[in-house]
């Protein structure tokens, strides 16, 4: 899989899946600051509608990121940033990723995807502090320490947790598995 996107051994992959519009200029700010310490890194982003991906890529261009369409993929090297535009794109994803970000619980619209797939590959979860009250894998989730749960301000500290502490990550697959 990493062979197939072009992402090197080193690359840690974040997952922000299912990104409401609210939420882009977060997922902005987040990368940029995280690329600061982490230049391997590469955003697999997925956003919550067709309607957004001319924007996304717009507005990650206007950063200087390099962006490419998973649908248009033509690059053999790794871009910045991988915009998931086609339904359904991501579920191998997950294997690989260092984290997955639970759009719609970040901004307040309560549009949490129900997490079955990164969950499915053990793939650590961190939500926002807003829950859908249809979201019941989530909040089991959380509940069982199987995935995080944190509010805007914390999310680069906690994605670098994530990075550094490879126990973490072993701690909260391991839960997630065991449900």
């Amino acid at each position: 899989l990493r062979h197939e996107l072009h992402l090197s051994p080193q690359a840690s992959v974040i997952i922000a899946e299912k990104i409401t519009p609210a939420e882009e200029t977060l997922v902005l700010h987040l990368f940029r600051q995280l690329r600061e310490s982490h230049p391997q890194i590469v955003l697999c982003l997925e956003p919550w509608s067709h309607q957004q991906v001319q924007r996304l890529e717009a507005m990650f261009r206007t950063a200087k990121f390099s962006v490419e369409r998973r649908s248009r993929r033509s690059s053999q090297t790794s871009p910045d940033i991988i915009l998931f535009d086609q339904p359904g794109e991501l579920s191998g994803i997950y294997s690989i990723a260092t984290c997955v970000l639970a759009g719609g619980s970040f901004a307040g619209d309560k549009k949490t995807v129900q997490t079955i797939g990164p969950a499915y590959y053990g793939a650590p979860i961190v939500f926002g502090p807003y829950i859908s009250s249809e979201a019941e894998i989530a909040r089991l989730l959380i509940q069982q320490q199987a995935a995080l749960q944190v509010p805007p301000d914390v999310l680069p500290s906690t994605i670098e947790a994530l990075f550094t502490s490879p126990q973490l990550k072993t701690v909260l697959g391991e839960q997630m598995v065991s449900l």
